[in-house]
């Protein structure tokens, strides 16, 4: 395998890599807001 090659699929592991970190991110980020927003709901019912 030719160096070019060898860096190509380095470069396509590492795009991959990057877009599954950004969909872990995204889905923390919901959790995050779904967190506040269940904590709001509990500060509003009276439970703290």
């Amino acid at each position: 395998m030719s160096s070019a090659t060898l860096l190509v699929s380095a470069q396509n592991k590492i795009q991959v890599l990057e877009n599954e970190v950004e969909r872990y991110r995204t889905r923390e980020l919901k959790l995050l807001d779904r967190i506040r927003s269940l904590q709001q709901q509990n500060i509003v019912l009276g439970n703290k």
